[in-house]
């Protein structure tokens, strides 16, 4: 075998070997929220959705709140 395709060969495993590994290092544990909206809660109002602190959206009439959250200890207040 000539020099060029040896090294071709060794770039190509080492490609493979480590695009597998990256990708499930990029790869963290979540959870799903999931914000259904009562249909008797009122005419006209929104629940306003708050995960630590920060606003991720209001939850109207007839809609729901349905995302991937990071995993672990979160506040959600509504």
């Amino acid at each position: 075998m000539s020099t060029l395709t040896r090294i071709s060969r060794f770039l190509l495993i080492l490609v493979f070997f480590s695009g597998g590994s990256f990708s499930k290092a990029a790869v963290q544990p979540s959870g799903r929220l999931i914000v259904m909206r009562a249909a008797n809660f009122g005419w006209n109002l929104a629940a306003n959705l708050k995960i630590d602190g920060r606003t991720v959206g209001n939850v109207v009439q007839g809609r729901r709140y349905d995302h991937l959250i990071p995993a672990g200890r979160c506040n959600a207040r509504v």
